[in-house]
C-alpha cells in the first residue's frame, strides 16, 4: 500500500468512528440545565486521530498544531 492510500484510510477512520461516539450521548433530565453529555473517554480517544493526522500531514510547525492560548 502506498503512502497516498494509507492517508486516505487515516482520513476516513475518524468519520467512521464518530457515530460510535455520538451514540454514547445521554440526554439531560428535563429539569437540569447543562449541555448534552457523551462519553468523555470515547470522545478523547476519537479526538486524537484527526489531531495526529493533521500533525502528520501539515508538519509540527503548522498553525493548526499550536496549542490554544
Amino acid at each position: 500500500m502506498d503512502t497516498r492510500e494509507r492517508f486516505k484510510g487515516r482520513i476516513k477512520r475518524p468519520f467512521a468512528k464518530e457515530k460510535a461516539v455520538l451514540q454514547t450521548h445521554s440526554p439531560k433530565p428535563h429539569d437540569v440545565i447543562r449541555f448534552p453529555t457523551r462519553s468523555e473517554g470515547a470522545f478523547a480517544k476519537w479526538r486524537t486521530q484527526p489531531l495526529s493526522l493533521l500533525k502528520n500531514l501539515l508538519g509540527p510547525k503548522h498553525i493548526y498544531d499550536e496549542a490554544p492560548r
